[in-house]
């Protein structure tokens, strides 16, 4: 099942739910759903209860940093940099049904150059980005 958007969200006992309609299902079959399925760079476009309802723009990894061994990448949504953010990698980490960690990135080398040197590993959103249950 893949997240078309976010419809309502609510907290009970200290647990956020989500209010999910699924893609290609009828509202009929929308689902509260734990926090933890649902990966927290979606939980924060529908942070801002303006955006409930409203599809999932597409996400966006401009750039990716190191600082020591830790990497945070740069995202904004559908490439609007004035409002993106940095966030550390665990941020799009994904928890499936089977308990197993997933990342909601991928590496794809590209090299634009002859020289190994100027090669860079960009990271890229998967595109089975929302959480696949």
């Amino acid at each position: 099942y893949v997240i078309e958007t976010i419809l309502d969200s609510k907290t009970e006992s200290d647990v956020q739910l989500f209010y999910i309609k699924w893609l290609n299902f009828p509202h009929s079959q929308s689902t509260w759903e734990h926090e933890e399925s649902v990966p927290k760079f979606i939980q924060l476009f529908y942070a801002d209860r303006n955006n409930l309802g409203k599809p999932l723009p597409n996400p966006k990894l401009k750039r990716s940093k190191k600082a020591g061994s830790e990497t945070y990448h740069y995202l904004s949504w559908d490439g609007d940099d004035s409002d993106g953010q940095w966030y550390h990698e665990d941020f799009f980490t994904l928890l499936g049904e089977d308990g197993e960690i997933s990342s909601a990135l991928e590496t794809v080398e590209s090299c634009n150059t002859r020289k190994s040197r100027d090669k860079e590993s960009k990271q890229t959103f998967n595109f089975f980005f929302n959480f696949i249950f």
